[in-house]
C-alpha cells in the first residue's frame, strides 16, 4: 500500500521566467525563495529560486535581480505597542529573515481583514492565529528574497531594541514581477 503525500512534496517542473521547463524539482518543500545552490538545474549562469507555485507544482528560477522587492503586505498582525492605525505611517526597522539585519522602512496601517475571510494566499481558510490585523511595509531600499509565509518583525527606528510588533508576510511586490507566459 503506497501513501501519496501532499502535492508540494511531489516532483514537478522547474521553469524559467518565460515559463519554459528547464528541469525537475524533487518537491517544493526542499527549495526556498532566494536559494542558489542545490536546485538541481545548471543553466551556465547563476540562477536563484524566485517563486514557487503550489497549485501548478512549479518552481521558477531566474536572476538575482528578480528577488528584489519594494514592499510587502503582512497579515495576522501582533502589536506589542499601540498599533499603526489605518492610513497612518510610522518609520521602523523591519526584519524579514531571521539571519538578516533589520532594514529602514515605513509601515502603513491597513484595514483589518475578517479572520473568517482570509487573504488569497491562505486559500480561504481562517487565519491560524485568528488575528485579523494587517499592515504594509515599504522598504527604503529594495530587499532581496522577501518571502510570503515568513515572519516580519518591526523595531522602533529610534530605539532599535524595542520590538513594536510583527506578523506573517502575505504578499510581496517585486520590482520586476515574475509572470511566466501561459
Amino acid at each position: 500500500m503506497s501513501v501519496v503525500g501532499p502535492a508540494w512534496s511531489a516532483r514537478g517542473a522547474v521553469i524559467n521566467e518565460l515559463g519554459e521547463r528547464v528541469g525537475t524539482h524533487a518537491g517544493q518543500h526542499r527549495l526556498t525563495i532566494g536559494q542558489r545552490k542545490g536546485i538541481g538545474v545548471a543553466l551556465g549562469h547563476p540562477i536563484f529560486v524566485v517563486s514557487k507555485d503550489a497549485a501548478n507544482n512549479t518552481v521558477t528560477v531566474g536572476k538575482r535581480s528578480q528577488l528584489l522587492a519594494s514592499r510587502c503586505d503582512v497579515s495576522e498582525a501582533n502589536w506589542l505597542v499601540d498599533r499603526v492605525e489605518v492610513g497612518a505611517e510610522r518609520r521602523v526597522l523591519a526584519r524579514y529573515r531571521y539571519n538578516s539585519q533589520a532594514v529602514p522602512a515605513t509601515v502603513l496601517g491597513a484595514a483589518d481583514a475578517n479572520p473568517m475571510q482570509a487573504s488569497d494566499s491562505l486559500a480561504g481558510a481562517a487565519c491560524p492565529s485568528g488575528r485579523p490585523g494587517r499592515f504594509s511595509v515599504v522598504f527604503d531600499e529594495p530587499q532581496e528574497a522577501v518571502t510570503p509565509g515568513q515572519a516580519l518583525v518591526l523595531y522602533d527606528a529610534n530605539e532599535p531594541d524595542w520590538v513594536l510588533g510583527g506578523g506573517w508576510i502575505d504578499q510581496v511586490e517585486a520590482l520586476r514581477p515574475v509572470t511566466p507566459s501561459s
